[in-house]
Order: C-alpha cells, then sequence, then structure tokens
C-alpha cells in the first residue's frame, strides 16, 4: 500500500514552462465546464480508479471526491486524501497512519482528484486541443488532450472525455513515458448550491492512528 501512495506522490509535481497552442475550441469548452462546476458550492464524485504498471497487475479501485471550492476529500479504498488551504493529509486506514504535509501549491497536480486534472488546462502548463471524438456508453464525447509544454516531464498526455450535450467529464486517463497509465472513470457527478458543507480534518475519525506532521513552518 506504502508503494502504491509513493509511486502517486512521484507523479504529484512537475516544473512546466513553455508556451501552449491555442485551441479556441477547446478553451471554450473547458472554459464553460470550469464555470459550471465552479459555480456550485459542493461537487460530489463517484468514480473507478485503475492504476497499470508495467509488468505488474492492474489495480482497480472504487473512489470519491467530495469538493468545496479548492478544497476537497478524496477516498480510494484503504487511501484517503484531504486537501486544505493549511495542510494536505496521505490517509492509510490499513496501517493506520496519517501523513500531514504543506498544503499543495499551484504547480502541484493530485492524480487522485479528476477536477483538479481537468483544471490544468487553465495553468499554463499544457498545451492542449481536441483531438477527436468517441462513442462512450452510447453518449458522444469530445476527447481532449493536454501535453506538457517540458519536455523533461515524466508526464506523456492527459486525455479527457466529455460529453457532448451535456458537457459533464466522462473521463480522465493519464499516460506516463513510463508506460504507466491512470484511468479514472466517471460513475456520477452531482453539484449542489448553497451548502454549508467544509472539509475539515477531524482527528476524532482517526483514534488510533499515528499522525505525522512533515509541515515546515
Amino acid at each position: 500500500m506504502k508503494s502504491f501512495i509513493l509511486s502517486i506522490l512521484c507523479l504529484m509535481t512537475f516544473g512546466l514552462k513553455a508556451q501552449k497552442i491555442y485551441d479556441e475550441k477547446a478553451e471554450n469548452l473547458l472554459n464553460r465546464v470550469s464555470s459550471h462546476i465552479k459555480s456550485n458550492d459542493l461537487v460530489k464524485v463517484d468514480f473507478t480508479f485503475s492504476v497499470d504498471y508495467p509488468g505488474a497487475e492492474k489495480t482497480k479501485r472504487s473512489g470519491s471526491l467530495e469538493q468545496t471550492n479548492e478544497e476537497y476529500f478524496v477516498s480510494i479504498g484503504d487511501n484517503e486524501i484531504l486537501s486544505t488551504s493549511n495542510a494536505f493529509y496521505l490517509i492509510d486506514r490499513n496501517a493506520k497512519s496519517v501523513q500531514v504535509n504543506d498544503p499543495l501549491s499551484d504547480d502541484d497536480t493530485d492524480f487522485y482528484n479528476p477536477i483538479s486534472l481537468m483544471e490544468k488546462y487553465n495553468s499554463g502548463e499544457f498545451e492542449y486541443a481536441i483531438v477527436g471524438e468517441d462513442k462512450i456508453n452510447e453518449e458522444r464525447c469530445y476527447l481532449v488532450e493536454f501535453k506538457p509544454t517540458d519536455r523533461f516531464s515524466e508526464l506523456s498526455k492527459i486525455r479527457i472525455a466529455l460529453n457532448m450535450e451535456s458537457e459533464e467529464l466522462v473521463y480522465v486517463k493519464i499516460f506516463n513515458k513510463d508506460a504507466t497509465r491512470i484511468d479514472i472513470e466517471i460513475e456520477s457527478m452531482m453539484l449542489t448550491m448553497e451548502s454549508q458543507q467544509k472539509v475539515v480534518f477531524d482527528e476524532k475519525l482517526y483514534e488510533g492512528f499515528v499522525i505525522e506532521d512533515l509541515r515546515i513552518d
């Protein structure tokens, strides 16, 4: 389980500096999707999270996301992530451990969160374009690919599918240069306005866990 977390964390940061290719249709589409999501106070997503390592058996788990503004809670099997303005928590229920890190910066990427991945189009770190269409579960979808502008990045590309009619996120696929692949397939998404729900770390929910604070004061 620790190796699973570490392998994901190794992908979480990459410096990217370059100019992006301008695709007006892709930008307008992503702007509409992003604005619609951000107009709601609470986003809840159920998804399937798969990781395919070269030479290893593919892992597949059910996951969920609850996001309020920029703060969110992700649960995938025995692993949980809590991201707030003050800290980034990595929780392993099987090992009964909580690792507390500094909050993510704008240059960091959480590969557990499909919404954060989609929002990377607006970071200036990728060039992106609509590369085609596909039929997924009998629904026509746009395929949009993001490619890092840093040629030294370990990331090859990110591909997302958006329903052509509803413009809802259907899946996110991450391709790495070492042939590792991460697939996030959206099962359901619920958007709620005027929610008072907050994302906070409640230590009482992790009684008996070893909590290690690695934040730099």
